[in-house]
């Protein structure tokens, strides 16, 4: 279904179940769409409350339990989607019930929306719009209080590493790199294959030599953690970090960032594998900023620019990196590019080897007006509930 991640019939069926045994009314789109109401006085308008079903993956990841077997560890469920959004779901759900319970007066209609392609496609929403009215006002249940009312837009840089000819010799031949388990995922681990190039006896002596380098590189970049192994005849590189959500760089630690930024510090042959290594270590690296690339860029409402090098891995015979860049207003798609382009330039002018770098901008920065009367309603219950100030 265009890359919705629609197969959810345990939890459609769970919610159904629910929502007609709470007294609202139920409608799926699909499988797309699940939609969930509490009539007001007439269609409309129409208050959206705005949730995903849908969950990144968990490959390549640390969990302390099953991701899919939620656990209930000190009055906490922990397990895939907990928060993010299922979590929400459910706050949301029985919140309609309570309304209606409550006999609560309404001058809207009340839909608790859940689509089903948030942590991939997007095409959802769009299918939904054509198939039923237009929410007059939305709250997407997917962010952090009191309220959240900007966005920054969503990007995906990828690095492409071109076939070299005659590469720039090195001591040092990456064979491979790989890691990565989502664009909106801080990698917790890569790693790289590497063969030392040579006379026999700096052959031999290669494990001792870049385990020794691993070591110096990372105990002068904490935490980075870094080791060596044998697999065949090449040598292995594992960087360890942890995860976290793309977003929120702090909120985690590269271990991509580190495997690419330790690359680069080495004599490097320069085809195409060792190429992307040195460019991607050069340019990002363990920075989560964009200032390398050249775009790195600040808005006094939405922020930093943040980015998160999300994959290391093959396209079509093609290595290539991703980079999920989180984009605030004041920087566009075009100075991204033209800076991106002249990074690639003075790396093809000083080592011979083409790195391309492609932009792809999913979606622009959102703001919605503090001052508004959705926000600051919002802001205003938020206060009244809580009795603390709340800041947007």
């Amino acid at each position: 279904l265009d890359g919705c991640n629609c197969d959810r019939g345990p939890e459609r069926q769970w919610l159904e179940r629910v929502a007609r045994d709470l007294g609202l009314e139920f409608k799926s789109y699909d499988g797309r769409v699940e939609e969930i109401t509490l009539p007001g006085p007439g269609p409309k308008p129409i208050l959206a409350l705005l949730t995903h079903g849908d969950v990144e993956g968990v490959e390549g990841q640390q969990w302390s339990s099953p991701p899919f077997e939620a656990k209930l560890v000190n009055g906490r469920i922990i397990g895939r989607g907990a928060e993010d959004d299922k979590g929400p779901i459910v706050a949301s759900l029985y919140a309609l019930a309570a309304l209606r319970d409550a006999g609560w007066p309404l001058n809207s209609t009340v839909r608790l929306l859940i689509a089903n392609g948030e942590e991939s496609s997007w095409a959802e929403i769009p299918y939904y719009l054509e198939r039923a009215p237009r929410p007059d006002r939305t709250i997407g249940i997917d962010a952090a209080y009191p309220v959240t009312h900007a966005q920054k837009g969503y990007g995906i840089l990828t690095f492409r590493a071109q076939p070299v000819s005659e590469p720039r010799p090195g001591k040092w031949r990456v064979a491979k790199m790989s890691g990565g388990s989502g664009m909106s995922i801080i990698a917790e681990r890569g790693e790289a294959l590497l063969e030392r190039l040579g006379t026999a006896r700096e052959r031999s002596g290669a494990f001792v030599e870049l385990s020794r380098l691993a070591a110096e590189w990372a105990k002068a970049h904490p935490p980075a953690k870094l080791a060596v192994s044998f697999e065949g005849d090449l040598l292995k590189v594992t960087a360890e970090g942890q995860g976290g959500h793309s977003s929120a760089p702090a909120s985690g630690h590269n271990a991509l960032g580190d495997l690419t930024a330790f690359l680069a510090t080495l004599d490097l042959q320069m085809d195409a594998w060792g190429a992307l290594a040195a460019f991607t270590g050069i340019a990002v690296g363990t920075e989560t900023d964009g200032r390398s690339l050249g775009i790195a860029h600040r808005d006094a409402v939405m922020g930093e620019l943040t980015s998160n090098l999300s994959f290391l891995r093959e396209d079509r015979g093609t290595p290539i990196a991703q980079i999920n860049i989180r984009v605030p207003r004041g920087i566009t798609r075009e100075q991204i590019e033209s800076r991106l382009a002249d990074r690639s330039a003075a790396f093809a002018r000083g080592t011979g080897a083409q790195v391309t770098a492609e932009t792809n901008l999913v979606s622009e920065p959102h703001l919605t007006p503090a001052e508004g009367p959705l926000v600051s309603s919002l802001l205003e219950v938020w206060r009244e509930v809580t009795g603390t100030p709340g800041r947007l």
